[in-house]
């Protein structure tokens, strides 16, 4: 609940988040490793997102860096493989005074939602392109 003495900073968060405009979307690293040379039919590939890094450049530009790990392994959790992406997002606001990094946690979901497309297809080419079982991520709820 925001007392009175909030309200006229969450209709500037408020205000601000509705100005970022989405600048670019560029992958920034992909590593790929198989630990096996054939993968038994029995693997199961899964992934984590992890919480974004959130930067607010000198040139004001705000960047969210995801990171994805996707890890192929047996019903044991024994690893024979892994991936690791990062995607970085950058936005431009144009007022950024008064707001600290943190208070940008609010807008995550939708910044997932603009990375989300290219992380699934990246992740399913690239299951598909090492011959893993092809795993396509399911699309994004931001609404849990």
């Amino acid at each position: 609940m925001t007392s009175l003495d909030d309200a006229p900073r969450a209709t500037t968060l408020s205000q601000l988040l509705r100005g970022l405009v989405l600048e670019d979307i560029v992958l920034r690293h992909l590593r790929a490793e198989c630990f096996v040379k054939v993968l038994p039919s029995d693997v199961r590939v899964r992934h984590e997102l992890r919480e974004p890094t959130i930067v607010v450049e000198s040139t004001g530009a705000i960047v969210f860096e995801h990171t994805m790990h996707l890890f192929v392994e047996l019903a044991d959790t024994t690893q024979l493989g892994a991936v690791h992406i990062v995607m970085v997002c950058s936005y431009r606001a144009e007022d950024l005074s008064g707001l600290e990094p943190a208070q940008l946690q609010r807008y995550t979901p939708s910044s997932v939602i603009h990375v989300w497309p290219y992380l699934r297809e990246l992740v399913s080419r690239t299951t598909a392109d090492f011959g893993w079982p092809r795993l396509t991520l399911p699309t994004y709820n931001a609404n849990p």
